[in-house]
């Protein structure tokens, strides 16, 4: 939940941005984001998505309902520590 941005913006060259402003609901466990393009000529394009957010413990009873059993999580691809202020990865088998 520490690495969650409200916004961002990204440069992709030739002179167009991507934006996008999130919202957090957090009794959905969903973000919803505003999602723009700005083309170099001026054009934009905007869409807006809503991501449902899992939190390790839901991940992990869906995991093992549907057969895994064996489940890890951790912080980062490097198997680091699972905290608040990392990623989560799931490992399952």
């Amino acid at each position: 939940m520490s690495i969650f941005r409200e916004e961002g913006w990204q440069d992709l060259g030739d002179g167009a941005l991507r934006l996008e402003a999130r919202r957090m609901d957090y009794a959905a466990g969903e973000i919803e984001t505003d999602f723009m393009l700005i083309e170099a000529d001026g054009s934009r394009h905007s869409l807006t998505y809503r991501l449902r957010v899992y939190t390790a413990t839901e991940l992990v009873r869906l995991l093992e309902a549907a057969g895994f059993t064996h489940v890890e999580c951790f912080g980062g691809f490097d198997r680091e520590p699972l905290s608040r202020d990392t990623r989560l990865v799931v490992v399952a088998r």
